[in-house]
C-alpha cells in the first residue's frame, strides 16, 4: 500500500511538472551543499521560494540560542565573483537580523540551474542554483542558524513543508481519494 501511495505521490507531482526527489520539487534546479565536519557553522534551516514575485535572495540570520545573529554576513555567489560579495545582516521590519540582494541573472532550467550560490560567511551549507528562471522573477527566502559542532540538523523545508510532511499530506489526499 505504502508503495502505491508512494508512486502516486510522485506522480502527483510529476503531474504538477515537480521533481519528487530534488531538494525543492518545484524548482530541482535548487541544491542544497551541507557543510561536512565537527566544527562551528552555518546551517539551513527553512528555505522557500515564491514565483512571480521581487527577484531578490532573502537570508535571516539566528544564533544557535535563536537569538539574531547581527554578526552574520551573506555571501552571494556568481561566477564572476565565486568569494562571493559581502552582505551584512540589517534589521527588517520584523525587527530580526536580515540580508536580502537583487537578482539579474536570467536563466533556462532545462539548459542548467541558475548562476547563484549563497551561504553565510565562514563554515556553512550552500544553496546553489539560485536566479531567474526564464526571466520569471523569483523570491528565494533562506533561514540560517549558527550551531556549535556537529548537529543533525532538521530537515530544510520547501515551501513551508517538509518533505515528510509532504508525503503525508499526499497520503492523506490519496486515502481520501481511495475512500
Amino acid at each position: 500500500m505504502n508503495r502505491i501511495l508512494y508512486r502516486f505521490g510522485n506522480a502527483i507531482l510529476k503531474l504538477l511538472g515537480w521533481n519528487a526527489d530534488a531538494f525543492d520539487p518545484k524548482h530541482p534546479w535548487v541544491s542544497l551543499e551541507p557543510f561536512m565536519g565537527e566544527e562551528e557553522h552555518w546551517e539551513l534551516t527553512d528555505y522557500w521560494c515564491n514565483d512571480n514575485a521581487s527577484p531578490n535572495v532573502y537570508a535571516i540570520c539566528f544564533n544557535d540560542d535563536g537569538s539574531n545573529a547581527w554578526d552574520a554576513v551573506l555571501l552571494m555567489c556568481f561566477p564572476d565573483e565565486p568569494q562571493g560579495v559581502a552582505i551584512p545582516v540589517k534589521k527588517n521590519d520584523a525587527g530580526q537580523a536580515e540580508a536580502n540582494f537583487k537578482q539579474e541573472a536570467y536563466f533556462d532550467p532545462k539548459k542548467g540551474v541558475g548562476p547563484y550560490w549563497v551561504k553565510i560567511k565562514g563554515d556553512s551549507d550552500v544553496v546553489r542554483g539560485l536566479g531567474l528562471p526564464m526571466k520569471q522573477h523569483t523570491e528565494y527566502w533562506t533561514v540560517w542558524r549558527k550551531v556549535k559542532g556537529s548537529v543533525a540538523p532538521p530537515e530544510p523545508s520547501v515551501n513551508g513543508m517538509t518533505r515528510q510532511e509532504l508525503a503525508g499530506w499526499l497520503k492523506k489526499w490519496a486515502a481520501e481519494l481511495e475512500g
